[in-house]
């Protein structure tokens, strides 16, 4: 299968690697100004791994778009918005005819969207009339009504607002509407691909489990299939929304981890593991989600990499940060923390863990105080 991978950075690079390494005809694409890219064209590698000659570099967007049968997005996650903006742009392309597999973890900062989301609302039409989800005040049957009628778009499938009707007179609160009015729809096809591993230890065949999901069944089993492998074993995913706020999530926990670790109390990283799930299953069933999910492989199974490992970058910003050490990585859990308060807030779902290492980053408080005072607080049942 012709794939093109968006995004030449550590995992963008891996992807391609292995998309290569399994039989597949790869295209990897950077920007003009990227370093990454640059190091790639003089080397042919980089830090991590040196890629096949058989992956083709390219900087123009349209000609590996235009290549590619599946597109694999591995970027930042507070540049997706932008780069599937330039994506759409692209003329002579029919999109429909392309599928996508988001690589990546992250939420929204500042709306606390999830990437399948903004996916949706760039590349497919979608039905959320303001920017912003609803607070429990702005709810009412005329917005609804608003809402729905869309249906009579000829755009629109049917089942594309299936649910959101039936609302009416029961909108108990906020995080109801908020996953309905965000319901995937499916024009052009998307999955996402997480789940526990290094790009150190793969490149090493070091085997690992990872996770694939996505609002259609047959399109998660359609992918898996292009890249199942002795390398990774896939389980499918049938809850996406767990999934991907469960991926996005466990960087958070792991800055909180890095900064128990220069705090000299690692021995508290079973209890932020046992607090970070219950915590985080609660968020998730109250978008919609199955809340035992973050005890799967997008969250719980990924806390060995993320909250233990020397290549962890979040838990290495965490470590970093609480010891005023410079760290001039991307760590994705910085930008889901902000993203992450901006759901609590909808929701009404408490996050102590998560609001705690909030206030450490963005509020500048003091990280023992905050660290100690959220472990060592007043007495509760589990």
């Amino acid at each position: 299968m012709k794939i093109s991978v968006i995004g030449c950075g550590r995992w963008g690079s891996f992807h391609a690697w292995y998309a290569s390494k399994i039989g597949h005809s790869v295209t990897l694409y950077g920007r003009e100004n990227s370093a990454n890219m640059r190091q790639l064209e003089t080397s042919g590698g980089n830090d991590y791994l040196t890629l096949p000659k058989e992956v083709k570099l390219t900087k123009n967007l349209s000609d590996a778009i235009n290549f590619a049968d599946l597109i694999i997005i591995s970027v930042g996650s507070q540049n997706l918005r932008g780069l599937l903006k330039e994506i759409k742009s692209l003329q002579n392309i029919d999109l429909s005819r392309k599928k996508f597999v988001l690589a990546m973890k992250g939420l929204e900062s500042g709306t606390g969207k999830r990437l399948s989301v903004i996916f949706d609302e760039e590349m497919n039409f979608h039905f959320v009339p303001d920017d912003k989800p609803l607070e429990h005040s702005e709810i009412t049957n005329e917005k609804i009504d608003s809402m729905t009628a869309i249906s009579s778009d000829k755009n629109f499938q049917s089942n594309e607002i299936d649910g959101m009707t039936s609302l009416k007179g029961e909108h108990e609160n906020s995080a109801t509407i908020f996953s309905a009015v965000q319901k995937i729809s499916s024009n052009v096809k998307v999955a996402v691909w997480v789940g526990p591993g290094h790009v150190q230890d793969f490149i090493n065949d070091i085997p690992n489990c990872m996770i694939m999901a996505s609002e259609n069944e047959d399109f998660t089993r359609e992918v898996v299939e292009i890249f199942k492998s002795p390398l990774i074993r896939f389980y499918y995913g049938k809850d996406l929304i767990g999934v991907e706020i469960g991926a996005a999530a466990k960087n958070v926990i792991g800055l909180a981890a890095g900064m128990l670790d220069g705090l000299n109390c690692s021995s508290l990283k079973g209890a932020l593991m046992a607090r970070g799930t219950a915590e985080l299953s609660r968020l998730v069933e109250s978008l919609g989600g199955e809340k035992m999910t973050v005890y799967g492989l997008s969250h719980l199974g990924d806390y060995q990499a993320t909250l233990f490992s020397e290549h962890s970058r979040n838990r290495k910003f965490g470590e970093s940060f609480v010891t005023n050490k410079n760290f001039d990585k991307l760590a994705e859990g910085v930008e889901t923390t902000a993203a992450l308060m901006e759901l609590a807030k909808i929701t009404g779902v408490e996050l102590p863990i998560c609001r705690a290492v909030y206030k450490i980053i963005f509020e500048k408080q003091d990280p023992e105080y905050q660290l100690m005072n959220l472990f060592l607080r007043s007495t509760k049942s589990e």
